[in-house]
């Protein structure tokens, strides 16, 4: 039996403590839900330049992350 994966809020928390393969696994979980946003709000050619700009945004700006807002969505449409 696998451990369980952390949820988000926990990926956060310790990746505001320096934690680099938290960021890392916080990435990994955020960057399914960020493609299939990206699909249903973005033209089909800027997918993946959106999923990945929203990923390194989440990366650099993990500091400012609040658990409980939905951040993943803005930064996706914004990027």
């Amino acid at each position: 039996m696998s451990a369980p994966t952390p949820d988000r809020t926990d990926l956060i928390l310790a990746a505001q403590t320096g934690d680099t393969g938290s960021v890392e696994r916080l990435l990994a979980v955020c960057q399914a839900d960020a493609r299939r946003y990206a699909r249903r709000h973005c033209h089909a050619s800027d997918v993946d330049d959106a999923v990945q700009e929203a990923l390194l945004t989440i990366s650099r700006k993990v500091n400012g992350l609040k658990a409980a807002a939905a951040w993943l969505t803005t930064i996706t449409l914004a990027g």
